[in-house]
């Protein structure tokens, strides 16, 4: 038969079981490796057995660990967004063990986990954080370092919103037909973003002409129209609600010449002067 195993076959011995010293004694002994043969001188009968010491083997190495493999993710977040931590822990001793893993942020702990891993076995311990003030952060887990950055809420710019106000007609009460009236009013860009804006003109209700302007945000531009008319007449204007008016008058010609007449008078200055200098003269010679 086979030798148990850690018993080498030449450290074997026979010995009696001594009942009075209730222990086994060894006797001298031949070990006979080559035909597997072992003998010893016996001088009485009692119980014999083959004895062979066995070494036992070395305790197991106490649980060792190790920590590797740290991961931040995602790495850059918004506040208030979640950022994951993981590191694996390894048990490189013999025995299974457990293990403390200490994460700490900027320097200050923040959480700590503890896992018990199987001797030659790993587990991945994970910390879950968040962070609300818009900053980058430094993470710390057993030596292993690594960070993540809150990055500030861009809010985007509002669209562009406009707004027309302060509508005026020049001349202000009447044109004559044909003289050109001005009608002004003024678009401010009230919203974030630099855009454009369609003016439309009606008169009488009617669309007469339209202006499309590009305004940047927070400012504001005077658009005018100019417009005539020949008929006289009460004219209402509108731009996008504002409203106004104007007014072409009648023009009276003056009155005509009346040519008999200054005839008749020219031709009566004249008779007069004749007559006057007629007297002066020859009332002279006289």
């Amino acid at each position: 038969d086979a030798l148990p195993e850690g018993v080498a076959e030449e450290d074997l011995v026979i010995a009696y079981y001594d009942e009075e010293a209730g222990e086994w004694v060894e006797l001298d002994c031949v070990v006979d490796t080559v035909n597997n043969i072992i003998t010893a001188s016996v001088a009485h009968f009692t119980t014999f057995a083959i004895i062979g010491t066995v070494t036992p083997p070395a305790p197991p190495a106490p649980a060792a660990f190790s920590v590797s493999g740290l991961s931040v993710l995602p790495a850059e977040v918004e506040p208030g967004e979640t950022v994951t931590i993981a590191v694996s822990v390894a048990n490189t001793g013999g025995e299974s063990g457990s293990y403390t893993a200490v994460l700490k942020i900027d320097g200050v702990k923040e959480s700590e986990k503890r896992v018990t891993v199987a001797a030659g076995g790993s587990k991945t311990v994970s910390f879950s954080v968040t962070r609300e003030e818009a900053d980058s952060y430094t993470v710390t887990v057993d030596g292993l370092s690594g960070s993540f950055i809150v990055a500030p809420v861009v809010v985007p710019p509002e669209p562009a919103a406009f707004s027309v106000s302060y509508l005026s007609v020049s001349p202000r009460l009447e044109v004559e037909p044909g003289e050109t009236v001005t009608i002004t009013v003024s678009v401010a860009n009230t919203g974030g973003e630099s855009g454009s804006y369609t003016l439309v003109l009606k008169i009488d209700g009617v669309k007469e002409a339209e202006e499309r302007v590009t305004i940047a945000a927070g400012e504001s531009q005077d658009v005018s129209f100019s417009v005539t008319r020949d008929e006289p007449g009460t004219y209402s204007v509108s731009v996008d609600g504002l409203s106004g008016g104007f007014t072409v008058i009648v023009v009276t010609p003056p009155p005509g010449i009346n040519w008999p007449l200054v005839g008749g008078i020219i031709g009566g200055v004249v008779v007069v002067a004749g007559l006057l200098y007629y007297f002066l003269v020859f009332r002279r010679r006289a």
